[in-house]
């Protein structure tokens, strides 16, 4: 083997291996807030413990008066056992052929577990300096990691048509319903 090709090798698995280490550092070195990082024992019990589904929970949305343009959407659990919001919602409002963008810097740490009677929580900017603009009365809500079956609802949005354009966007799902004043 080339000397090269020895030395991008062991340079490659050198970084790989930090990466891992640092990687296990950050899921074990941060708890409590909203979103906790994940343990080898969180992660186990959250592998345990189902999606939330459209037929266990009920999905609102709020208008919020600051900041302008922002809505909430809230998830809450009805049913009698813990459920994982995943990820974020993918919204689709009206017609679109594609659901709205997703905020990275929202993102938390791991999954939102729900327990029974709480509630998970995603903003929702619905306009600001895009183009295309349209009005829609319609939402549509999908669920990530509930079965196809019950992944996705239709939402009533608040006070009639909502104006939307290409800068609709929405955050993760967090336990904190303060989200839509901090993004």
């Amino acid at each position: 083997m080339p000397r090269t090709t020895t030395r991008r090798t062991r340079t490659l698995r050198l970084a790989s291996a930090g990466l891992a280490a640092a990687a296990a550092v950050t899921l074990t070195a941060f708890s409590g807030g909203a979103a906790q990082a994940s343990t080898a024992k969180d992660a186990t019990t959250l592998a345990g413990t189902p999606a939330c589904s459209v037929k266990d929970v009920s999905l609102k949305v709020e208008s919020i008066r600051e900041p302008i343009n922002t809505y909430r959407l809230s998830l809450k659990n009805h049913s009698k056992k813990t459920c994982v919001a995943y990820k974020y919602p993918q919204l689709r409002f009206g017609s679109a052929k594609s659901p709205a963008k997703v905020v990275a810097s929202t993102k938390p740490r791991t999954a939102v577990k729900v327990k029974p009677g709480h509630s998970a929580y995603a903003a929702i900017h619905t306009s600001g300096d895009g183009n295309h603009g349209y009005r829609t009365k319609k939402l549509k809500v999908t669920l990530s990691g509930a079965p196809a079956s019950a992944s996705s609802t239709g939402v009533a949005l608040p006070g009639g048509p909502v104006y939307l354009d290409d800068t609709v966007a929405n955050s993760y799902w967090v336990n904190n319903p303060r989200i839509v004043y901090t993004w």
